[in-house]
């Protein structure tokens, strides 16, 4: 009798329809045998792990087949028992059950059997807490007893010639002894003599000896310790597979070449009698001495009834100016053979970064302003001539002035106490210092890159001509690109005070444009430059300020301007 695989009834596991309806779930379902129908309560899978072994042309889909097991394959291999559950009170009768009272046997048929009393239901957590106070209880430390049967271990059966092999390979790997540290040589090889393994290698005069697989060792006798010897073969061929084609592994580092050629420029003075100084052993210090910083500028050009205030007033804008002893600017006026003055002058400001100042604002500049009669030439004062003895080849100079380092310090401490230091900092590019009344508002706009000018134009007369907004922005930004990088010019043609601002791209041209644009006359007006405080409020058309009907009579009024430029 062949075994044939038969489809499982399925009537037998949910209620088939009858009648009309089955014959239309034999015509609606994808297969009218695996589809659904109502699950009888006992039977949790439908339709059941292997009940229907065979392959359909038709692929079941989760509208047809709910159960989705794609293991049926594996499933009718497997028998899954029934699970089962204990419970907390089940769990706690266990613990403890090896405490409860045993069953006694009667003696004799004469006396009765005592029976077992079962022990009454506990919470686990009780449960839990006799278990740990029992004496019972087996710990690391507390284990019952070892079986009464005694067992011997089991080792391998050795042979002669197996220990033999064995404790010639542990003989010849073993590294010698390294009691020798610190011995001299004839205490070495008296100790070294004794090992057959060890030889003294004449070429480098080193104690050797060689492992079993081929290891050569070196005693360190520095360090008390045998250490692998380095082929210079395998060495080379290591640094081979690892070299960069193009590169000498023996030329040094360019910081070592650096310090050669150094040292190999230097020249040696053979012919003097002083010995020369060695290098330097400590760090950080230079051989050569460093050089002074150059506070000063000369002036030429300056005219001839100018006086010492005059002069102090208008480089003052770039700086702070150095004091003598007696608390004066430090100002030179150079006199001719007569005595009348040349027009020449040294100022001496108190900081470096007041001479590069004072020569992009003030060369080429008037000391009086509006009197072109008195442009003036600053360049930063050179005295190479002090040093070369006037003839430029290098003469003797001369010996220096003692300084009285107690009088310039105390000269250095008076000036930094100075108010017009109050706004000058390494961090607000080098501005300059203002009048009193402007201290106050250029203390918060120090670090501003905006620049206010005010009564660059009337209101009257940019209505008389629509082609001076942009002529006018224009010629601002051509003015200020020479003190430094413009990135925007903004004209307020709602502001009667004629009010435009130059945005530039660091603070320190925002603070020559003050200088060099604060008191000049423009058109007839006189210009007031000063630092944007981010505080003021400007009014400008097409800012969202005006009404409809500003908009249109500006937008009629340029109509007609272009119509009477077209006539």
């Amino acid at each position: 009798m062949s075994n044939v695989a038969k489809a499982a009834e399925s009537t037998l596991y949910h209620l088939s329809p009858k009648g009309f309806w089955k014959k239309f779930r034999a015509v609606a379902a994808v297969n009218s045998e695996i589809s659904t129908g109502l699950p009888l309560p006992s039977i949790h899978r439908f339709p059941p792990p292997a009940s229907r072994p065979e392959k359909y042309s038709t692929p079941a889909t989760k509208a047809s087949d709910p159960a989705q097991n794609p293991y049926w394959k594996r499933d009718v291999r497997r028998a899954y028992p029934q699970l089962s559950v204990v419970t907390q009170s089940e769990l706690s009768a266990l613990l403890i059950e090896h405490s409860a009272a045993q069953a006694v046997a009667a003696p004799s048929s004469e006396k009765k059997d005592v029976p077992a009393e079962p022990p009454a239901a506990v919470d686990l957590s009780v449960a839990i807490s006799s278990i740990t106070q029992s004496r019972k209880l087996y710990t690391p430390t507390s284990l019952p007893p070892t079986l009464p049967t005694s067992r011997t271990l089991w080792t391998p059966q050795v042979t002669v010639e197996a220990v033999d092999v064995v404790v010639t390979n542990i003989h010849l790997m073993s590294a010698p002894p390294s009691y020798a540290a610190g011995l001299s040589a004839a205490a070495l090889a008296e100790a070294f003599g004794k090992d057959e393994r060890i030889y003294l290698e004449r070429t480098t005069n080193t104690w050797r000896y060689e492992e079993a697989d081929g290891t050569e060792m070196e005693y360190d006798a520095a360090k008390g310790k045998w250490l692998p010897l380095v082929d210079e073969d395998l060495l080379k061929r290591q640094q081979a597979a690892y070299s960069v084609s193009g590169v000498d592994e023996e030329t040094p580092a360019a910081p070592v070449l650096a310090r050669e050629n150094k040292k190999r420029k230097e020249p040696e003075d053979y012919t003097s009698a002083t010995p020369q100084a060695g290098p330097s052993t400590k760090r950080g210090k230079k051989e050569t001495e460093r050089k002074s910083k150059n506070t000063a500028v000369y002036v030429t050009g300056l005219p001839v009834d100018a006086d010492l205030e005059e002069i102090v007033d208008r480089f003052s804008k770039c700086g702070v100016l150095e004091e003598d002893d007696d608390g004066e600017p430090k100002v030179k006026m150079y006199a001719q053979d007569d005595g009348s003055f040349s027009g020449e002058a040294l100022v001496v400001y108190f900081k470096e970064d007041s001479v590069f100042l004072a020569e992009r604002m003030l060369d080429d500049a008037e000391l009086r302003i509006g009197d072109p009669s008195t442009v003036m030439r600053v360049a930063k004062a050179d005295f190479t001539h002090k040093t070369t003895g006037g003839n430029g080849q290098g003469g003797e100079s001369k010996p220096r002035k003692t300084v009285d380092k107690k009088k310039t310090s105390r000269r250095i401490v008076k000036m930094q106490k100075h108010a017009k230091l109050a706004e000058w900092d390494e961090e607000d590019g080098f501005g300059p210092s203002l009048d009193d009344d402007e201290l106050a508002a250029a203390a918060a706009a120090k670090n501003s890159r905006v620049v206010v000018l005010k009564h660059m134009f009337t209101l009257k007369a940019l209505e008389e001509d629509a082609s001076l907004l942009l002529d006018l922005k224009e010629d601002v930004r051509e003015e200020c690109s020479t003190l430094g990088e413009v990135t925007n010019v903004v004209l307020y043609d709602k502001e009667p005070d004629g009010i435009m601002t130059v945005k530039f791209r660091d603070p320190l041209g925002a603070q020559a444009c003050v200088v060099k644009m604060n008191g000049r006359f423009f058109d007839g007006l006189r210009v007031e430059a000063s630092l944007y405080s981010g505080k003021q409020r400007f009014k400008r058309s097409g800012a969202g300020d005006e009404g409809d009907g500003d908009e249109r009579e500006r937008l009629d009024s340029f109509a007609a301007w272009l119509l009477s430029e077209n006539d």
